[in-house]
């Protein structure tokens, strides 16, 4: 379990077994995947099933929706956007601040176009 803010308890789970077996950057802090405990932005998380906050914003997992940063989020296979650059998931990856995402081993790049997102 991990307490945020003082008075939150956070358990995690399976965040991003949306995608099996895939590794996951993020922020170019720490690398996270299937029932590992992962890094954000500096906070640590656990994959342990529940819905967390992420820079005070709530996320949910598998078939929900949630948001960062402000910016509202989808997964399995729904597009979703952060920090207002537009992302997409299983199979249609991306990269983001400078560090590459992967997906089944392959790199994947933005339907659009090859960006590097962020500005946070």
């Amino acid at each position: 379990m991990y307490t945020y803010k003082g008075n939150k308890r956070f358990e995690i789970w399976q965040l991003m077994d949306m995608i099996p077996d895939t590794r996951w950057w993020s922020s170019g802090t720490r690398n996270f995947g299937r029932r590992e405990n992962f890094y954000g932005r500096g906070v640590k998380f656990y994959d342990v099933g529940e819905s967390f906050l992420y820079g005070g914003e709530k996320f949910y997992d598998l078939g929900e929706s949630y948001s960062c940063v402000g910016e509202k989020f989808y997964d399995l296979g729904e597009s979703f956007s952060c920090v207002g650059e537009k992302f997409y998931d299983l199979g249609e990856s991306f990269s983001y601040r400078g560090e590459n995402f992967y997906n089944a081993g392959e790199w994947f790049y933005d339907v659009r176009e090859n960006f590097i997102g962020g500005g946070v």
